[in-house]
């Protein structure tokens, strides 16, 4: 379509990215950038005092006055850039701080169907159903990150296949699914996944109220603050109308959005970046009920009760069990439980576990606060937990027995129980490690609760002791 405007006119196409929609122009088509501001606004309707854009492309909502620039591409890794504008609806403003996830998706069927793309760049695969899909890499110049997505073709010529199955919460009907990839996206705007390097910071307001929020600059700057911080109960029915009809809400998320904004070394005037993002638990999940002290009182009276449990039946062996011995008795007792009981528990309830609050899921839900890859059921912690329950666990209990029972064929298997314990230790704390230095994904919480009580203190007794244990087993055949 060709649309006019009182400066100028240009091609376009009117098209719709996931849930906003807005105009896709060819950058050749437009003048020099510094001209912009006099073409761009009114081409969407603005600037509007009455906020409906009658004049133009506009539906006077921010996810409706957007525009995506096609160029060609600047870099030999690309196929085409594409520069994204967000139009002030009633100041006519140009913000080019930020980039649009949704207005993205729609960059390379745009590409392709307009003819920006060079011939080696309209490669197809096909899929085992003989489906045809293109991949297309594009720059996002607003953030100088790179993209791609992947997207059905067909027809003669190959066109984007807009029709299909996929159905996209706020959109009507259903369309062709677009797969989208973000290459590298930390640090768009700050160089930093975490511009301050916290995962959690305290943000305070004018009014001395303090805030907890992670800054994080992934793809887009972001503010995240739960509304539990903000003492919305209803968050379920928090959505973004009854936002915007709530001045004093508003008001405190914009000051909010500006302290992080400020804390992440971004103008606060930017209205664009950083996003205000809202947490709050799923319909699915049920928050305990039970007080963090009572929790950790009571597994620490029922580890209390297996150890005591073992070390009385220590004093009922037809021989006297030395000290070193009681204590390795008690010792594999008490990971054999834990093996057994508590990560088996965890084992078969792991998909239930966010809604229940049985005393095992409170506890685990808890500690989840310090390794969230338990609540995400993550494949490693799945086969590790699965093997610790399956082998270590019933090896635990031999152990003892052959303590009790004096077996000399017991200082085999707690060596190679002890074994197993310093190395699944080894790759819990070094699988973790890795995520956080090479990828900057943080599992645990900073605070001295969730990652020195619980991450280092519950974990790192299982390299320490089984190491003593090691040294005394190894050299016990030899003083035998």
């Amino acid at each position: 379509m060709t649309t006019s405007t009182p400066a100028s006119s240009f091609p376009a196409w009117f098209a719709r990215g996931g849930t906003s929609n807005g105009l896709v122009i060819h950058r050749k088509d437009l003048p020099p950038e510094s001209q912009w501001h006099k073409i761009l606004p009114p081409a969407m309707g603005s600037p509007d005092p009455y906020g409906r854009q009658l004049n133009g492309m506009g539906s006077g909502i921010s996810s409706t006055s957007k525009i995506v620039i096609l160029g060609s591409p600047s870099r030999e890794d690309v196929d085409v850039d594409f520069t994204f504008v967000q139009v002030g609806i009633r100041d006519g403003s140009l913000d080019m701080a930020g980039n649009c996830g949704n207005m993205s998706s729609l960059v390379g069927p745009a590409a392709w169907d307009s003819g920006l793309l060079s011939a080696q760049a309209k490669a197809v695969e096909r899929d085992e159903n003989g489906l045809q899909w293109a991949t297309v890499r594009f720059l996002n110049t607003n953030t100088n990150k790179v993209m791609s997505s992947k997207f059905q073709v067909e027809g003669e010529p190959l066109k984007y296949a807009h029709q299909g199955e996929y159905a996209m919460d706020g959109v009507p009907g259903t369309g062709s699914k677009v797969i989208m990839s973000f290459i590298d996206p930390a640090g768009a705007k700050t160089g930093k996944a975490l511009p301050t390097g916290n995962p959690v910071d305290v943000l305070q307001l004018q009014d001395g109220t303090k805030i907890k929020a992670s800054l994080v600059d992934v793809g887009n700057p972001g503010v995240f603050i739960t509304t539990e911080s903000l003492g919305l109960a209803d968050h379920m029915s928090l959505t973004p109308a009854i936002v915007e009809s709530n001045p004093e809400l508003k008001k405190k998320l914009g000051e909010i959005r500006r302290a992080g904004a400020s804390l992440m070394g971004l103008d606060p005037n930017t209205e664009s970046v950083p996003k205000i993002v809202l947490l709050f638990p799923s319909s699915g999940y049920l928050p305990n009920s039970t007080p963090v002290a009572e929790l950790i009182a009571t597994f620490g009276a029922i580890v209390g009760a297996v150890i005591g449990l073992t070390l009385w039946q220590t004093t009922r062996t037809a021989k006297p069990v030395r000290p070193i011995d009681k204590f390795a008795a008690a010792w594999f007792a008490l990971c054999g439980f834990l093996h057994i009981a508590f990560e088996g528990y965890y084992l078969v309830y792991r998909y239930q576990l966010p809604g229940m609050s049985s005393l095992f899921a409170q506890l685990w839900k808890e500690y989840t606060l310090s390794d969230s890859r338990y609540l995400t059921h993550d494949i490693f912690t799945v086969s590790v937990e699965t093997i610790t329950c399956l082998a270590w666990g019933p090896l635990s209990f031999l152990a003892v027995v052959g303590i009790l029972r004096d077996w000399h064929s017991r200082h085999v298997v707690q060596v190679i129980v002890c074994t197993a314990h310093v190395y699944g230790v080894a790759l819990y704390y070094l699988t973790n490690w890795n995520e956080s230095r090479v990828h900057g994904v943080a599992y645990s919480r900073p605070e001295t609760l969730y990652f020195w009580i619980y991450y280092v203190g519950f974990n790192l007794p299982w390299a320490i002791v089984p190491l003593g244990e090691l040294d005394h087993r190894l050299q016990a055949p030899r003083l035998t």
